[in-house]
């Protein structure tokens, strides 16, 4: 059991809670989501792990995958690789307050813009970048802006 540190340096004994956020998850076929789901069911039993991803296309969902609780924003469907969801941000912003460590696949940037506008700043955050920068050219501006904003230590 992870334990969190408390204000008088003491340890608690409540678990970690996590946030991964991904465009897709399983059963999206495709590397990042193969990741994503290997982290989600490996740390399942040693944190509170829940995955925030997308539709394809759709009314979103809640759904128990491999004893993982998944929640799909819905989607009028992808235009340049990224889902046009407007329910994401506010499902971002309502469970980032939730939880102790959000973790970022990326490249995604409707959840860089989302935790920019509606994203608590006091949280742990982890960042997976998984894609070639060559082939990502068009979003190299927003990659810089999202480092440079976290810095990194």
């Amino acid at each position: 059991m992870a334990g969190i540190a408390n204000s008088n340096g003491g340890m608690l004994t409540s678990r970690f809670k996590v946030l991964q956020i991904s465009k897709f998850y399983w059963p999206h076929i495709g590397g990042i989501e193969k990741v994503v789901q290997d982290i989600a069911e490996g740390l399942n039993d040693k944190c509170d792990m829940e995955v925030l991803t997308c539709q394809l296309k759709g009314k979103g969902s809640k759904q128990l995958i491999n004893g993982v609780k998944v929640t799909k924003a819905s989607s009028l469907g992808i235009c340049l690789s990224v889902p046009i969801s407007f329910t994401f941000p506010f499902l971002l912003a309502k469970k980032s307050r939730r939880v102790d460590i959000l973790h970022f696949h990326m490249p995604f940037p409707l959840a860089d813009l989302s935790y920019l506008m509606f994203g608590p700043r006091n949280k742990k955050i982890v960042v997976t970048y998984h894609s070639d920068i060559v082939k990502q050219k068009k979003h190299e501006g927003l990659q810089t802006f999202f480092v440079s904003f976290f810095g990194t230590s």
